[in-house]
């Protein structure tokens, strides 16, 4: 997702988030910079972080 904030680069804007669906059991969001929605489609997770 995008962002406008000064914090882009580290990803961090309070703008820049997904949000849960428990109907569809998805996390989507909406970008500011071109309005478009995004939907997460997988989560990798490095081995040994958890």
């Amino acid at each position: 997702m995008g962002t406008k904030d000064v914090n882009k680069r580290l990803g961090v804007a309070k703008s820049n988030r997904l949000y849960y669906d428990a109907r569809k059991g998805s996390y989507s969001g909406k970008s500011i910079v071109n309005g478009k929605t995004y939907t997460l489609s997988q989560l990798r997770f490095k081995p040994g972080t958890f």
